[in-house]
């Protein structure tokens, strides 16, 4: 018996981030869920609960650090892994992304090979033993 895909929600408001993504995403068996924004993020959080967030910080309607936030306060929300995503500079975003609850961060634009990396790292601290 196989197991499950593991589902991503990929949050970004940027078109090509979103193929890029969904591109290295699906090529290793991950089923992807997109949101173009905050508010179509946290709908999506609930309508597919996914078991990993890649989560854009400048977004309209709703930034990367309120996604977070609220997806920290909602029950199923508090346990997913976030990787938040930003193409400024790490030092002015990482000390609020980390305070908000995201459990690592990535500088854009990033490589596949980086990008796999962190994700298996957080999935496999996750697993259950």
């Amino acid at each position: 018996m196989s197991q499950p895909a593991i589902k991503v929600l990929v949050v970004d408001d940027e078109e090509a981030n979103l193929d890029f993504f969904e591109t290295v995403l699906t090529r290793e068996q991950f089923t992807i869920v997109k949101a173009r924004d905050g508010i179509e993020a946290l709908a999506k959080f609930d309508q597919y609960q996914p078991d990993l967030i890649l989560l854009d910080l400048m977004m309209p309607r709703l930034n990367g650090y309120d996604v977070c936030a609220r997806l920290r306060r909602h029950p199923r929300g508090r346990h997913v892994p976030i990787i938040m995503l930003t193409g400024l500079e790490k030092n002015d975003t990482q000390p609020a992304a980390l305070e908000c609850g995201v459990d690592d961060f990535l500088t854009k634009p990033v490589e596949r090979e980086e990008l796999l990396a962190h994700i298996h790292a957080l999935l496999k601290l996750r697993a259950p033993s």
